[in-house]
């Protein structure tokens, strides 16, 4: 650890790991608040070179423990923080407005994340040790107020479900997916509508069962290239 220099009435200090950090150690331990930045190189003019992120938050001992928040030129992720890694739940918000929820172990993103994007979709992804499972797939976005015309297609592209009409509700996927893209499973509006079936690779491509939840009614539903062929089939 280098000696302090003063600014601005708080102490500056280098710490193991490339830390400098600001604030004011208690009976001369790094504990309490600190805003940190992270010494990256030096340059042939002695002039210090920092990451583009910082760290401002609770240490103890000198490392990140408690609540902090990591500051990144696009996005800042706040959490609770043992021995220098997250280790709890974190919040992360990008600079173009979206949120991403979830807990992270040692580091690690771990269980269930959910990505809330402006367009009022919602994305629910799992990890198992910062691994995701890319074959788990949930999403669910809130209708608009207007009543539209609902097309069964691939919620990220095109929210209708054909032949039904809704007010205001939330629009969910639940199922296996690849690429993102919904694979097979269930796509449905809570005690309003059901569709259950397989979708393809390509866009306007998909096969299943419409289940009418208010009319107790269902029916079958083919279409290939957008086009319905469900009544071709029965011929």
């Amino acid at each position: 650890m280098s000696k302090p220099s003063s600014s601005r009435g708080e102490d500056t200090y280098h710490l193991p790991g490339g830390k400098v950090c600001k604030g004011t150690p208690v009976n001369g331990k790094f504990d309490g608040f600190f805003k940190c930045k992270f010494l990256k190189d030096v340059d042939k003019n002695g002039k210090l070179i920092y990451d583009d992120y910082e760290y401002e938050g609770m240490l103890k001992d000198g490392l990140f423990h408690g609540k902090g928040k990591l500051i990144f030129p696009n996005f800042v992720s706040e959490s609770t923080f043992s021995d220098d890694e997250p280790d709890g739940p974190m919040k992360t918000t990008t600079n173009d407005g979206v949120v991403i929820e979830g807990n992270v172990k040692e580091g690690k993103r771990d269980g269930f994340f959910k990505y809330t994007y402006k367009n009022n979709l919602e994305h629910e992804r799992i990890f198992n040790n910062g691994t995701e499972d890319k074959t788990y797939c949930k999403l669910k976005v809130k209708i608009p107020k207007d009543d539209f015309k609902l097309a069964v297609e691939y919620l990220a592209e095109q929210f209708k479900i054909r032949d039904m009409v809704f007010p205001n509700y939330e629009l969910m996927f639940e199922g296996k997916c690849l690429n993102k893209r919904p694979q097979k499973g269930e796509l449905y509006i809570k005690d309003v509508f059901k569709f259950e079936g397989k979708w393809s690779t390509t866009p306007g491509n998909y096969k299943g069962i419409l289940y009418d939840l208010v009319n107790k009614t269902q029916k079958e539903i083919h279409m290939v290239d957008n086009i319905d062929i469900t009544d071709l089939q029965k011929k």
